[in-house]
């Protein structure tokens, strides 16, 4: 469960507003699906989307 914990903590920011969008990044680096989400929801920021890089690389499934 640790490790899951920097994943949910990042989708919890700014009141939940990275819900959606940390779960679609994360499914597009992991090419299973397009980043791009619909209105109010917008993509993660640059800095976002590098840690969930980095998250998956810790879990040994991301590039």
């Amino acid at each position: 469960m640790a490790q899951l914990k920097p994943f949910e903590d990042l989708r919890a920011r700014h009141g939940n507003a990275y819900n959606v969008s940390a779960v679609k990044e994360a499914l597009a680096q992991l090419d299973m699906c397009r980043r791009d989400v619909r209105p109010p929801i917008s993509e993660l920021p640059e800095a976002e989307r590098a840690e969930v890089g980095k998250i998956l690389r810790d879990w040994g499934i991301g590039s």
